[in-house]
């Protein structure tokens, strides 16, 4: 590395020897380490100081010898670009925010805004660039998140046309009977309702309900995917006081919804369904179903899973910031508008 800059990969290198070195005890002197490494000492030196976690204090068992505290690479990147900053345009990523949005979503599997939210929340009185500066980072791979890396990238192909209007079972009731806190999501208490199924060779699946307002998602597992087994999910739900009042249900077509008379006698409410082949009529439980294939893709076979762990991925969907909540969590938005109900 000599007659070279040093850049942020250095510097991890450079951290890891040097604090396996500190906490180890090893008595060793700028100087010598910065042969170690084939630097300069006054690079070093400089180095060192910039990325610094403390002051270097006499060693007891030596007082000519310095007992040196750690160097953190981040502290002194991010110091080489604020000096840098002043060459031209100021530099909105910092590498620590790079590492904590990077584990956000490559680790902990969110969606990018939903990192920001959480990276507002830990870096408090720091400037967290806007969501469309991060999209950028991630076009052009050089914060650790690469495009298609995030639990959900659109498509770029054209959608076709939508089918034509397919016939609806007659004495079923449809979208267009809805009351008009359904259709224009004033009311708490309106859901959509559906399955997801396991793989092929699996078991049962899960009953997933989610209110049309809050986005609040329920989940509750099904041993197998029946009429009945539907009738006994619900019924959990309202034992463990998860639905609350049940104005309205929309759902599919699918033959574990066959009798809507059933269901009402569960839930209170009228049951409605959509066309058939029309799944985007019921759009925001097919939307929040993506959810769960974060944690648990397509060819999971649910029977192998229990209730306490579809409760848990229950509370976890429910504490994702969303945009359209105005940056609230399902539960934070339920919370602070259940009187408007």
């Amino acid at each position: 590395m000599p007659g070279t800059h040093l850049n942020f990969i250095h510097r991890q290198t450079l951290a890891s020897d040097w604090n396996a070195t500190v906490r180890a005890g090893c008595r060793i002197t700028l100087r010598q380490f910065a042969a170690k490494h084939g630097l300069k000492t006054e690079t070093w030196r400089r180095e060192y100081h910039r990325g610094a976690v403390g002051v270097a204090v006499p060693d007891p068992k030596d007082r000519r010898r310095r007992k040196y505290a750690e160097y953190d690479p981040f502290k002194a990147q991010d110091k080489i670009n604020e000096n840098n900053a002043n060459k031209g345009t100021r530099m909105l990523v910092t590498n620590r925010m790079a590492a904590l949005f990077e584990r956000h979503v490559i680790d902990e599997k969110l969606s990018p805004y939903d990192a920001l939210c959480h990276m507002k929340k830990e870096m408090p009185g720091q400037s967290i660039p806007c969501l469309s500066t991060w999209y950028k980072h991630i076009n052009a791979g050089d914060v650790g998140v690469r495009h298609g890396e995030t639990p959900y990238h659109p498509s770029k192909k054209p959608k076709g046309p939508k089918p034509h209007p397919a016939m609806t079972v007659p004495g079923r009731l449809t979208l267009d009977d809805r009351p008009a806190g359904a259709k224009r999501r004033s009311r708490f208490g309106h859901y959509e309702m559906d399955t997801v199924v396991s793989s092929t060779n699996g078991t049962g699946g899960l009953l997933v309900l989610v209110d049309r307002r809050s986005r609040r998602y329920i989940i509750e597992k099904l041993e197998h995917v029946t009429q009945d087994d539907v009738v006994a999910a619900l019924r959990r739900m309202i034992a463990r006081k998860a639905l609350g009042k049940v104005r309205s249900i929309t759902t599919d077509n699918g033959c574990e919804f066959l009798d809507p008379g059933k269901i009402k006698a569960v839930v209170g409410c009228n049951v409605y369904y959509t066309r058939a082949y029309a799944s985007w009529e019921k759009g925001s439980v097919e939307n929040c179903n993506r959810f769960v294939r974060r944690w648990y893709p397509k060819g999971t076979d649910f029977g192998k899973c229990t209730r306490a762990d579809m409760h848990r991925l229950e509370r976890v969907i429910n504490s994702i910031h969303r945009r359209l909540l105005g940056g609230k969590t399902a539960y934070e938005y339920d919370t602070a508008f259940a009187k408007a109900a």
